[in-house]
């Protein structure tokens, strides 16, 4: 994932999301072949990374800071469900008959589960934590998702 360094960590996530939104629409837009399938694994690397960071950063600092714990627990189980959709369509493969079709159910979840942190834990964190606070988070961020594409 690319987004600016010196960014506070609810901005970086605004862009993450959107580069997720961008690679579920690449994917709708391919025609099939190599090009589905580069698109398939360009969107499990940046969920992958995003959600990593998430895990290691966001959802504990939701549970410290924000006193949300509920809202982080919730958000990790759907992203639990999220990992096990992206596999069992990685297991399919972009050329199977049924992957369109849960595909779309992929799609509904992520698109779901982004609107959740967007209305729910961003807008806590946001509340919780100083400026200077989130830029330090956005750096702690920015460093995970480079140590997870290692």
């Amino acid at each position: 994932m690319t987004f600016p360094a010196d960014g506070d960590l609810i901005d970086m996530l605004y862009d993450q999301h959107q580069q997720i939104k961008n690679a579920l629409m690449n994917i709708e837009a391919a025609a099939g072949g190599a090009g589905k399938e580069t698109a398939f694994t360009e969107l499990r690397s940046l969920v992958h990374s995003h959600e990593s960071a998430e895990r290691e950063i966001v959802h504990p600092a939701t549970r410290d800071f924000a006193g949300e714990g509920d809202v982080a627990s919730a958000l990790g189980a759907e992203e639990l469900e999220i990992d096990e959709a992206l596999a069992q369509l990685a297991g399919l493969g972009t050329v199977d008959g049924d992957f369109d079709a849960r595909f779309a159910e992929l799609r509904a979840a992520v698109l779901a589960h982004i609107e959740h942190e967007e209305r729910e834990e961003f807008p806590a964190l946001r509340a919780a934590l100083t400026p200077e606070k989130l830029v330090q988070l956005g750096a702690k961020l920015l460093a995970a998702g480079q140590a997870t594409r290692r």
